[in-house]
């Protein structure tokens, strides 16, 4: 597989992890409020549709469809941003401490527009649970590409490779 490829492909499974991980927190969030797929709903509502309050929810499938599509596309954006960073990270270890940052201001980014296009839909779900879910997407995500990037977990560079002994077999030698 080459180098574009392999990354647009395996950047959109780690988007898929993440959008996963954020539709089930909010799902149980919905479920535990008694009100399933609320959330979707409220956010398509707001983001596609334009309702400027709770009134001009539509909990319709066409609404919750929708808003799932635009969920997905948005994380497998963000999945391949994300193992594009991974792999630099990989490449030059130092790049990590330049992550948290990144990591802090796109989370700023999303809750300000979040903000700004509905903040009523903000208020109803809580800046916790916005932030609960986007921690848990990271950490999908994280999950997934440490999985998937041996390198990551030695520190940068190749992954070590292990030596084999003498004639490629044991040796019967201590």
């Amino acid at each position: 597989m080459n180098g574009p490829y392999k990354l647009l492909t395996r950047g959109l499974v780690t988007g898929l992890c993440g959008a996963a991980a954020v539709a089930a927190w909010f799902f149980l969030l919905d479920l535990l409020a008694d009100r399933p797929f609320r959330t979707p709903a409220a956010l398509g509502s707001a983001l596609l549709f334009g309702a400027s309050s709770p009134e001009g929810i539509e909990l319709t499938f066409r609404v919750v469809a929708a808003y799932t599509v635009v969920h997905v596309l948005a994380f497998a954006v963000a999945g391949v941003l994300f193992l594009w960073i991974a792999q630099q990270i990989e490449r030059s270890s130092s790049l990590l401490l330049l992550t948290i940052p990144f990591a802090i201001a796109l989370e700023a980014v999303v809750v300000t527009l979040l903000a700004i296009r509905a903040d009523w839909v903000l208020g109803g779900l809580g800046v916790a649970s916005v932030l609960g879910a986007n921690l848990f997407a990271v950490l999908a995500m994280g999950w997934y590409v440490w999985r998937t990037h041996p390198a990551l977990r030695h520190g940068g560079g190749a992954a070590p490779v292990k030596p084999q002994r003498e004639g490629g077999g044991v040796t019967g030698r201590p």
